[in-house]
């Protein structure tokens, strides 16, 4: 049995936290650095199972809703 590692993500434009798998996200880098072109946004701040990185995306969101202008923008994920 294998434990697939997953990564969260913040994005500073959205204002949004992100979870998904780590490969995803290293494959969507790869390819960027293949064709020279920017990647996103995103930017990765903790590796590790799908629970803890959705635990750690709701730990984050309170910071993220005071850090926007208008709070009842964020959207619930």
């Amino acid at each position: 049995m294998t434990t697939d590692l997953y990564v969260l993500e913040w994005s500073k434009k959205a204002g949004m936290p992100h979870v998904q798998r780590l490969e995803e996200t290293l494959s969507a880098n790869r390819k960027a650095y293949r064709d020279d072109k920017a990647v996103g946004d995103y930017i990765p701040i903790a590796v590790g199972t799908v629970e803890e990185m959705s635990e750690a995306a709701d730990a984050i969101r309170p910071t993220l809703m005071a850090r926007r202008p208008n709070k009842a923008e964020v959207l619930s994920l």
